[in-house]
C-alpha cells in the first residue's frame, strides 16, 4: 500500500489510482452493507492495522471537522494547546459531575475519550504540513457565491469527497491519504471522479481505492 501511494505521488498527471483488493472477511464485520457500512468497517480495519481513520460526514463532522480544527494549531505552541485543553477539560468534568451526576468511573471514561481524540488530531497535524492541511480544507468543503463574493461553507462537505481520511500514528511516518471504499463490482461515480481529478495535484496523489471482494 505504501509503495503504491509513493508511486502515485511521483507520477504527475497519472490517471491510474493506487488500488488495494481486500477480502471482506478481514473487516471482521457481520455482513457490512454498501456505502456507509462498508466505509465504517474499512475504517476499523485501518485502525487495527495501526492507522487512524475517520469517516466523511455531512454536517460538519468526521475528518472535515478535524481538519477545520487543526488548521489553527500550526501557529500555536503545543504546550499552550495542551494547557488550554486541560483547563477546558477540567471545566467540562466539573459540569458533568455537578449537573449530570457523573461518577468517577464515567469521568475517567470521558477523560480517556477526550485524550484519544486530542492525540488523533495531533497525529494528523504532525503528518500534514500547514499547506497540505489548507489544501485539504479547501478541497473538502463546499464553495458558493453570494453578494459578498466566494464563500467556503465549512459545514457541508463537497459532493464526491472520499469515504475516509487515513493517517499514521507514527510521528516519523508523516503519512496520510484519502480512501474510497467500494465493493468489487461497484465503481466510482461522476462526482467522485470529478473530485479526484480536481484534487489530485493538491493532495499529491494521496488517494487509495480500497476494493472489497465478495
Amino acid at each position: 500500500m505504501s509503495v503504491a501511494l509513493a508511486a502515485a505521488q511521483n507520477a504527475p498527471g497519472a490517471s491510474v489510482i493506487p488500488t488495494v483488493l481486500l477480502e471482506r472477511v478481514l473487516l471482521k464485520e457481520r455482513e457490512p452493507q454498501r456505502g456507509a457500512g462498508l466505509a465504517t468497517a474499512a475504517a476499523g480495519w485501518f485502525e487495527r492495522a495501526g492507522f487512524h481513520a475517520e469517516r466523511s460526514h455531512v454536517g460538519g463532522h468526521g475528518y472535515g471537522e478535524i481538519i477545520n480544527e487543526i488548521r489553527d494549531w500550526y501557529m500555536q505552541d503545543i504546550n499552550i494547546l495542551r494547557a488550554e485543553r486541560e483547563a477546558k477539560l477540567a471545566s467540562q468534568a466539573d459540569l458533568l459531575a455537578t449537573r449530570m451526576g457523573f461518577s468517577q468511573e464515567q469521568l475517567a471514561l470521558f477523560r480517556e475519550s477526550s485524550d484519544r481524540q486530542f492525540q488523533r488530531r495531533l497525529d494528523l497535524m504532525r503528518s500534514m504540513t500547514v499547506d497540505e492541511c489548507d489544501a485539504c480544507y479547501n478541497l473538502i468543503f463546499l464553495e458558493y457565491e453570494d453578494d459578498d463574493g466566494l464563500i467556503l461553507d465549512d459545514f457541508h462537505e463537497r459532493a464526491g469527497s472520499p469515504d475516509l481520511l487515513v493517517w499514521s500514528r507514527n510521528e516519523s511516518a508523516e503519512q496520510w491519504f484519502f480512501c474510497e471504499v467500494k465493493s468489487l463490482n461497484d465503481h466510482l461515480g461522476p462526482a467522485q471522479v470529478a473530485w479526484i481529478k480536481e484534487s489530485w495535484d493538491q493532495i499529491g496523489g494521496r488517494f487509495l481505492l480500497l476494493l472489497l471482494d465478495s
